[in-house]
């Protein structure tokens, strides 16, 4: 009894020692606490979002506790021209992560069917990394680099060289069967909705390893999302390989990136919800 109470305690401070050097822990996750821009008095846009954390904006480090990206720049936009969004995040950071539809439906927050789903994932298979992406590892990387802010970009100049000898490609690219699969099977659930396939954006640092797969992957997206017959929207001509557009990691956009993606999104979208009749006269029909 008195040696677990000893180990109790011991832990117990260890995790306060540990706070106090990293920082608080981050409890709320921004993107599940957004609201979008839903209000009664205006036609309603329900979006649905199947991806990875390339929906987030980064300032500074990867971090999955960042908060909402360009759909926030595509919702202000389309509240500008007097539609609202109801919005839904699903997490799926690579193909094989990808949600079977009864799941999506159980737990979907949408008040009724989506009229628009994005999927956008791939960016994984492009990482190259020294240490495995275990919970624990993942967990310290992002309580440091919070802690660290901006200093992470001068740490990146002394680590890239490093991945580049010792790294390693955590996930292997399968190919895009599971993607196809996952495509039609939303297709056939929702047949009224719009699905759109987001390429994954443009990397401002690559390592050479990751030129061919990534070149793979976004042309494996494209000629998938011809085959599924969806909308395959891209964001090379916004983004470029702009690092200035982007976290330290050269993947995940800042805010200047994810508005300049938002905006581009938002125009498809209005273009979408016009061809669709929503405005004022359709706003009761379309909840």
């Amino acid at each position: 009894m008195w040696l677990g109470r000893t180990r109790m305690l011991a832990r117990g401070g260890a995790k306060r020692l540990y706070r106090a050097v990293v920082g608080p822990a981050v409890d709320l996750d921004p993107v599940r606490a957004w609201r979008a821009t839903a209000d009664p008095d205006l036609p309603l846009l329900r979006v649905l979002h199947v991806g990875d954390c390339g929906i987030r904006r980064m300032e500074t480090s990867h971090d999955p506790k960042a908060p909402i990206g360009f759909p926030a720049t595509a919702a202000d936009r389309l509240l500008e021209h007097g539609v609202g969004m109801e919005f839904f995040h699903y997490f799926a950071i690579n193909y094989d992560a990808l949600p079977r539809i009864d799941r999506l439906e159980r737990i979907s927050k949408l008040s009724g069917d989506p009229d628009v789903i994005l999927v956008q994932l791939g960016g994984t298979y492009g990482r190259r990394v020294i240490v495995p992406d275990v919970p624990r590892v993942m967990q310290l990387r992002y309580d440091i680099s919070r802690r660290a802010g901006r200093l992470v970009f001068a740490w990146y100049k002394l680590l890239r060289p490093v991945v580049r000898v010792l790294g390693h490609h955590n996930a292997e690219y399968p190919g895009p069967e599971k993607l196809e699969q996952h495509l039609n099977a939303l297709q056939q659930r929702w047949p009224e909705a719009q699905v759109v396939l987001l390429v994954s954006f443009p990397r401002s640092a690559i390592y050479p390893t990751a030129v061919p797969i990534m070149a793979r992957v976004e042309q494996d997206a494209r000629d998938v999302g011809e085959r599924c017959g969806v909308t395959v929207l891209e964001f090379a001509d916004v983004l470029g390989t702009d690092r200035r557009l982007r976290c330290v990691a050269g993947y995940n956009l800042n805010g200047r990136g994810s508005d300049l993606v938002g905006e581009k999104l938002a125009g498809w979208l209005l273009e979408h919800s016009a061809a669709r009749g929503l405005g004022e006269s359709s706003a009761a029909v379309t909840r």
